[in-house]
């Protein structure tokens, strides 16, 4: 549809006369509809989720193990309880991952002549068509939307993902936004749906943790005491940055609120207690 609307500004032909024509008859016929349609979450899209993200984990730990077989061998003691810590923090984060995600499964979008409302899950709103700046299209690699995210004239951003139907949604949308609102497209570069990305991915973050352990092992006090000042001040920014931000709130509503000031409250608190490790020497 967006390539519809790109041609109102280039010279009329045949096609062009008939795609605005088909887009014309659209707009009438869906102005004389007066039922919402109701769109649900794809069930596949949210078992990919924990899928992908169940993987993540594993091949973190994987490769935190791996790199720790000689301080397993050498320093059980210490090197046991930090590896079987770090299995449950992450157990734990499998179980908010997907709490987070049934709760998020319960969404429902419905698009109406005037209006798009999403309910269900943590959130609750109604964005009104008339008031939609702009929007914008995420792409996959393979050329299936992937979100949606529609801009109003306050400033505030509203995204939408996951649906079945995703492609009939965007074509109904479409045709009952406003000629003003402008659209967008971002394609993916990355295929994100690929089940080996979250294994290298998994990979790179456990490799990168065992090495700053590592790191953190053969360096001496002075050096130790400012890689904990340059990591606790970047964790500290981000809990700021975050609770300034509040990127939660921009793309769900204000009812998300509860999400950025946990998220901003957890980073605030380890970059407090990481600075506060370095500084008694711990």
């Amino acid at each position: 549809m967006g390539s519809l609307e790109q041609q109102r500004d280039s010279k009329p032909t045949c096609l062009g006369v008939v795609n605005r024509h088909i887009l014309g008859e659209k707009r009438a016929e869906l102005s004389t509809t007066t039922d919402p349609i109701v769109y649900t979450m794809r069930p596949e899209e949210m078992a990919r989720r924990k899928t992908a993200f169940s993987t993540f984990i594993l091949f973190v730990f994987l490769s935190v193990l791996l790199a720790s077989i000689d301080f397993l061998i050498h320093s059980p003691r210490i090197a046991i309880p930090t590896v079987t810590g770090l299995g449950m923090l992450l157990l734990v984060a499998r179980f908010l991952f997907f709490r987070s995600a049934d709760s998020y499964a319960k969404r429902r979008v419905s698009l109406t002549n005037t209006a798009v409302v999403i309910s269900g899950g943590m959130t609750s709103h109604e964005v009104m068509l008339q008031e939609v700046k702009s929007w914008r299209v995420k792409i996959t690699t393979s050329g299936n939307v992937r979100e949606i995210t529609l801009r109003i004239d306050s400033g505030r951003s509203f995204g939408i993902d996951g649906l079945v139907g995703f492609e009939q949604f965007e074509e109904r949308l479409a045709a009952l936004l406003s000629k003003e609102a402008s659209r967008s497209e971002l394609k993916e570069l990355i295929d994100f749906d690929h089940p080996l990305f979250y294994v290298v991915l998994g990979v790179i973050v456990g490799s990168a943790l065992s090495g700053a352990v590592r790191l953190a092992s053969i360096l001496n006090a002075g050096a130790l005491l400012l890689m904990n000042l340059v990591v606790s001040t970047f964790i500290l920014f981000t809990g700021v940055y975050w609770i300034v931000t509040k990127p939660v709130v921009a793309t769900y509503g204000p009812t998300a609120i509860k999400v950025d000031r946990i998220v901003a409250s957890v980073l605030i608190g380890i970059g407090v207690v990481v600075c506060l490790l370095g500084f008694v020497g711990i």
